[in-house]
């Protein structure tokens, strides 16, 4: 009797599933929103009100850094905006349930996986390589 991780890989079926990252997959709101708080805080600043904070997911890092400065976060701070955020990545991040068994059983059939995101190609890894058993390339 063979195991199913011994049976060849089927054929591509020719559909390509095309998937955003942020906010389909991924649950943004468990590592960018306690991010900007906690770098406020190092700062002895108020953190922006939540919504305004939610606003910014899913914007290119260089549109999420203007209001955060016009809340007074000073532009130097925004490394370490990026440090707080890889690690809740890394750390507290969460993919949407069932994402990763989906994503696998559409591989198993065959079917190219495509995600897209305005976010770094690191943090696209880090997010999905340690919580998707089959690993769709970024």
């Amino acid at each position: 009797m063979t195991r199913p991780s011994e049976h060849p890989p089927r054929p591509r079926s020719g559909v390509f599933f095309i998937f955003d990252l942020g906010g389909t997959l991924y649950r943004s709101e468990t590592s960018f929103l306690p991010a900007v708080p906690e770098v406020f805080e190092r700062y002895g600043l108020a953190s922006p009100d939540r919504d305004d904070v939610i606003s910014l997911v899913g914007e290119p890092l260089g549109r999420q850094n203007e209001p955060l400065e016009a809340h007074g976060l000073p532009k130097e701070s925004l490394p370490l905006l990026e440090e707080a955020e890889f690690r809740l990545v890394r750390d507290a991040g969460e993919l949407y349930a069932g994402v990763p068994e989906t994503l696998a059983c559409l591989r198993e059939r065959g079917h190219t996986l495509v995600v897209c995101t305005n976010g770094q190609e690191v943090y696209a890894r880090a997010i999905l390589e340690p919580r998707c058993p089959s690993r769709p390339k970024p």
